[in-house]
């Protein structure tokens, strides 16, 4: 009887593998972009953020107002760069009056490097260091 149980439980966990006969090449399993982990503090709380990011080519690969600060203002945002990306600009604005157009908000702009592919940068910011428009 503990025999048919054994078997029973191995069928059942063998009906719930499966096998992908086309598995990702050595390229995508070791995908190493870099990135940019913006950790901005001490902003307005639950406030729009837009975001714009633009790689070493001049190419914007990003560009959203859909973010917002949580209701400790802070902004906690992973961005992955475009693979092989050495320098770009980030520019992070912030809706401080909560008006919805950003025209009377805050502003931070960095533009730097990074030495190579897989790299994590951590960009901590306060809200002093942002400007009014």
């Amino acid at each position: 009887m503990k025999n048919l149980f054994l078997c029973l439980e191995f069928l059942i966990i063998m009906a719930h593998c499966t096998y992908d006969s086309t598995p990702p090449g050595e390229e995508r399993i070791n995908d190493a972009k870099q990135l940019l982990l913006i950790d901005a503090t001490g902003l307005t709380a639950n406030r729009s953020v837009r975001l714009q990011y633009t790689d070493s080519a001049g190419t914007t690969t990003l560009q959203t107002a859909a973010e917002k600060t949580d209701a400790s203002g802070r902004f906690l945002y992973p961005l992955y760069m475009t693979r092989g990306t050495r320098t770009y600009s980030v520019k992070i604005d912030v809706d401080s009056s909560g008006n919805a157009t950003f025209a009377s908000g805050l502003t931070y702009t960095q533009n730097a490097a990074f030495v190579s592919d897989g790299e994590t940068k951590d960009l901590k910011i306060t809200g002093a260091a942002f400007s009014a428009f």
